[in-house]
């Protein structure tokens, strides 16, 4: 991607990779969070996951803020002493929250010369944050701090296309400061599918000691075909192949 490489340098601040499910948003995110981070660009990545119970707005700027702190310590410095002074802060409204521990430990830093260089900050799964309200305020806090030059950071946002967040990201305070990349079901990446099928199906023969040959190429092709572009169909069928309360695998296939 594009924006992987240049992101610190972008004129948009936000950037928001979206689509449905299964077209490796998940996988994009971790990648460039990698990538960042060996480029010592990475300020934090916060991964909301409904299924692993990562789904409190309330935990994302607190998190967001302890990972900045352990790679910035004059940051950490007046972080520690803002929540030494008022430990309610972690509990307070969002809006409260990104001011005492972003905005205005910036502010202090900027007073002592402290310069702060651009960063990334990567939030995944943003549809899966608990409450559409508290997802749109999220979007709103970071335009907003964007629009007023109160912090360095670029966002990548991760999601799928929820019709209140295409209003959000539409709208005229956030738009203009945003730039949006879709990702589409596209069965251009067949042969990532085939290999990864290849791959994990060969690892489950080996494990019950099946045939060589399992399995045939013709089913791998099926599969493919039936996969239609999406990993979060490949992956549904290599969870049931594997599944330890089956029988045979074969049976399973």
């Amino acid at each position: 991607m594009r924006w992987g490489m240049d992101g610190p340098n972008s004129v948009h601040h936000i950037f928001w990779l979206k689509g449905p499910a299964g077209v490796r948003k998940l996988a994009i995110a971790q990648l460039c969070a990698e990538e960042f981070a060996t480029q010592n660009k990475l300020a934090a990545a916060f991964f909301f996951s409904r299924p692993n119970q990562r789904d409190n707005p309330q935990y994302l700027f607190t998190s967001i803020s302890y990972q900045w702190a352990s790679k910035h310590k004059p940051y950490a410095e007046i972080l520690k002493s803002t929540i030494h002074d008022d430990p309610t802060i972690v509990n307070k409204e969002l809006h409260h929250q990104f001011h005492h521990l972003f905005i205005s430990p910036l502010q202090e830093l900027a007073t002592k010369g402290e310069g702060i260089s651009k960063c990334v900050i990567i939030i995944d799964g943003l549809d899966e944050c608990a409450g559409a309200e508290a997802q749109q305020t999220i979007i709103q806090i970071v335009a907003a701090s964007i629009q007023d030059h109160t912090t360095p950071f670029v966002w990548l946002v991760c999601s799928r296309l929820k019709p209140h967040l295409v209003t959000t990201f539409k709208s005229p305070q956030i738009s203009p400061v945003t730039h949006q990349e879709e990702l589409m079901v596209s069965q251009t990446i067949d042969n990532e599918i085939t290999k990864y099928l290849t791959d994990e199906l060969a690892k489950i023969g080996m494990e019950y000691d099946l045939l060589v040959a399992w399995p045939h190429k013709h089913d791998i092709g099926m599969l493919v075909d039936l996969s239609g572009g999406l990993f979060i169909y490949t992956n549904t069928i290599v969870c049931f192949i594997s599944n330890c309360d089956s029988l045979d695998p074969g049976e399973q296939l």
